[in-house]
């Protein structure tokens, strides 16, 4: 996935090269109906280690859209996996975590000029992530998971700056309505009877100004 969204964003920064000619005339061209957004979020993340409160909430670093006239049909998705080992009392300990995110919307353009763009759209989505762990020794491997599920919808407002015809900047306002649910697992592969899980739920509503900025390649 991480080559995928390297690849996306020289694809998008290619973009401002392209001829501008068109662009720069006094009228006005549509962009086109396709659209590849990538996320600046792990940018910003990187420069902010401790991400604030109400900010960049979206999970998704990657949107494909569809737009005929003003309607807009989009689907922003997300993944990764990462592995790495260590040890527990001289034992060897394997850990594991993956993460998915998806999430289809639909957008109305209510504003649109030379330059600005506005839209308003709701969405659903759906956020799991899984950290595994194993413990291995000669006898039993021992594993401990922690699985948590976040399902919901969201409210949203995308004002965009148009960069050229081609490329340009979008960023997101959004309010969230969801349900998290939380699992914990053990799992003995010899003892069975010590395995045991538990799970808790829980529901809220939150808002994030902004949940995301994109650059936004449009053909």
């Amino acid at each position: 996935m991480s080559r995928l969204k390297y690849g996306l964003l020289l694809l998008l920064v290619a973009g401002y090269f392209l001829p501008l000619k068109a662009d720069r005339d006094s009228s006005v061209r549509k962009s086109g109906r396709f659209s590849i957004m990538l996320s600046l979020k792990p940018m910003f993340n990187s420069i902010a280690k401790d991400s604030a409160e109400h900010y960049m909430y979206s999970h998704n670093t990657i949107e494909f859209q569809y737009r005929f006239n003003k309607h807009q049909i989009g689907l922003g998705i997300d993944g990764s996996s990462a592995k790495s080992s260590g040890s527990v009392n001289n034992l060897p300990k394997e850990y594991k975590k993956t993460s998915f995110s998806i999430a289809p919307n639909y957008a109305y353009n209510f504003f649109s000029s030379r330059k600005w763009n506005f839209f308003a759209g709701a969405g659903y989505f759906m956020n799991k992530s899984n950290n595994r762990s194993d413990i291995i020794s000669q006898i039993e491997i021992v594993t401990q998971e922690v699985i948590q599920t976040e399902t919901g919808g969201n409210l949203f407002f995308r004002l965009g700056y148009r960069i050229n015809r081609y490329l340009s900047l979008e960023m997101e306002m959004a309010a969230y309505m969801s349900k998290d649910k939380l699992e914990h697992k053990d799992t003995y592969s010899l003892n069975t009877g010590m395995n045991s899980s538990k799970s808790e739920s829980r529901s809220f509503s939150t808002y994030a100004f902004p949940s995301n900025i994109w650059l936004k390649f449009s053909f």
